[in-house]
């Protein structure tokens, strides 16, 4: 039996997950936060032109999202299962991040099929990425439950260092390099963030090379051993319909992401219309994600304290709930704005924290309950929430802007600023107060968790 890790060595791992993480950081900060903006103001294409598009896209990745988590878990390489993906993938989603700015296309439709392809190259690799990353911490984490919520934890702290760099050094960036044509500004940005990426990967592939061994032998197995890891597909699709606790975890990220992303979405309109002042954005970016990072280091600690992560994410989306309706009052002032997003986004990483671990747990205790190994699969739902919010996402953008009668260049009076704050508040609120009662269908507690997940790692070894 593999020996119990020493609190020392989970510490260590814990810090080498988030330096490693703090360049893989810089993945899509830039996307995620400009996208719509390249849609609509560097490309000139119309708000519902993409909100129609990325509906279509939306679907088609959240297919590939359900068939990343197969994938992961029916690999068999020499270099083990979940490893192999994180050397290839991550060049793939930047050359999506670096296409949504290259202004490719002559025609509208041209300019949009790129901007298409390239929102699928970003984002819809990550599901695969999510995927084997994830499962790769857990491999790391052994039978250590703890170790499973700081190595997330920090995962989300580098995460989000990585993420205030980047949203606090684009503009500057896209403003040196792209004087005379701002796209380029945006191009040779992603092209700095694509270096730095890939050298993070590099850590986790090196941090990983002793847990995530050659696994070939698997098609080789007893009867036993072989039910046991190579499950059909049709079980494994059955199986997010009949265990409470991954459907619990979809459901409530399609709410909470869809709300994150429409967030983001909203952030630099906020910013241009509200505050008039896009340079505001990095100012935003910036001082919310030092509240993101003090959060992610505490979380594991919150979570020790609270008495486990079902708890800890009641406790702090309530929090994060109230923090966004407080925006909605005053956050038509930068500074309001700032602060209650601030504040928001210090709950919502406790909330991060534990995340990518309840999926985890519901891995373990389908493979508890059934037999069945089914745990890079059920963190792929991570990705099909993400996906499926994708579809709703460009949807919900669309009837904000719309709501406020959005054409670029506009001025919006005192009563369009006010709806624009609301429309961006309510993107909390709902997002993260709806899991509050979701998560009420979860069935296993936090205590009967950690035990069948100890009994699980043990028989693994």
């Amino acid at each position: 039996m593999k020996e119990k890790l020493k609190p020392g060595h989970v510490q260590l791992t814990a810090i080498l997950i988030a330096i490693a993480n703090i360049f893989t950081g810089f993945a899509t900060p830039v996307a995620n936060s400009y996208t719509v903006y390249s849609w609509t103001d560097l490309n000139g294409l119309d708000q519902n032109l993409y909100a129609k598009c990325m509906s279509g896209v939306g679907v088609l990745l959240t297919i590939i999202a359900i068939v990343s988590g197969v994938i992961v878990t029916k690999t068999r390489t020499r270099w083990g299962q979940n490893r192999p993906w994180l050397a290839i993938l991550p060049p793939v989603c930047m050359v999506g991040g670096i296409l949504t700015f290259s202004g490719l296309g002559q025609t509208a439709m041209q300019k949009a099929a790129v901007l298409c392809v390239a929102y699928i190259l970003a984002f819809g690799t990550n599901d695969l990425i999510t995927a084997a990353r994830t499962a790769l911490y857990g491999q790391i984490a052994g039978d250590n439950y703890e170790a499973r919520t700081m190595y997330v934890s920090y995962h989300w702290l580098g995460t989000n260092i990585g993420m205030l760099v980047a949203g606090g050094v684009t503009l500057s960036l896209v403003t040196y390099f792209g004087k005379s044509n701002e796209q380029m500004g945006f191009v040779i940005t992603e092209l700095i963030m694509t270096v730095l990426v890939l050298f993070g990967y590099g850590i986790l592939l090196y941090m990983g090379r002793n847990v995530d061994k050659d696994n070939r032998h698997i098609a080789h197995e007893t009867n036993n051993e072989s039910e046991r890891n190579d499950v059909p597909i049709r079980e494994m699709l059955k199986a997010i319909f009949t265990n409470r606790c991954i459907l619990s975890c979809i459901t409530s990220d399609i709410f909470r992401f869809t709300g994150y992303y429409v967030l983001f979405g909203l952030m630099v309109y906020q910013c241009t219309y509200v505050f008039d002042d896009m340079a505001a954005m990095t100012l935003v970016l910036t001082i919310s994600g030092f509240s993101c990072v003090a959060g992610n280091y505490l979380a594991p600690f919150a979570v020790k304290k609270i008495g486990g992560r079902k708890k800890n994410m009641d406790v702090f989306g309530a929090l994060m709930t109230l923090s966004a309706v407080l925006m909605g009052f005053f956050g038509q002032t930068k500074w309001g704005f700032i602060f209650f997003l601030s504040v928001a986004f210090f709950f919502m990483s406790f909330i991060d924290s534990v995340d990518y671990a309840m999926y985890l747990d519901a891995g373990e205790f389908q493979l508890y309950k059934t037999g069945k190994d089914v745990r890079p699969f059920f963190i792929s739902m991570y990705g099909l929430a993400v996906k499926l919010c994708d579809v709703l996402t460009p949807i919900f953008i669309g009837l904000a802007l719309n709501g406020i009668s959005y054409k670029a260049g506009m001025t919006l009076d005192s009563i369009g600023k006010t709806k624009l704050t609301w429309f961006t508040a309510l993107s909390i609120i709902i997002g993260y107060g709806a899991p509050l009662l979701i998560m009420r269908f979860h069935p296993v507690s936090d205590k009967e968790m950690e035990r069948i997940a100890i009994e699980n790692a043990k028989a693994d070894n």
